[in-house]
């Protein structure tokens, strides 16, 4: 079996969510102060990457803006997965 490369999709992640989270502190939207089709196309990847093992707690203003399209009327949100255990390799890596 083949080692997963999880360190380098990771910090890509890192990366973006701190650039998202920079614009986010200054304006409600990526767009501005109404949601626009960014904000949707962005919504479900972002939200859900803690399942993937990538975590948002270093993000406040990505993470309210994730509650900002919740509340938004008609919002359906995806069902969630499960949170990843953290390999012990990986663990031992940090």
């Amino acid at each position: 079996m083949s080692k997963v490369d999880r360190a380098g999709p990771e910090a890509i992640a890192k990366q973006l969510f701190q650039v998202l989270d920079d614009a986010l502190a200054k304006r409600s939207y990526l767009v501005g102060e109404t949601p626009s089709i960014a904000d949707i196309a962005l919504y479900t990847y972002t939200a859900h990457a803690p399942e993937g093992g990538v975590s948002l707690e270093p993000y406040p203003a990505l993470r309210a803006w994730i509650a900002r399209i919740e509340a938004l009327p008609r919002f359906v949100p995806m069902r969630r997965s499960p949170l990843p255990a953290e390999p012990a390799s990986l663990q031992a890596q940090r």
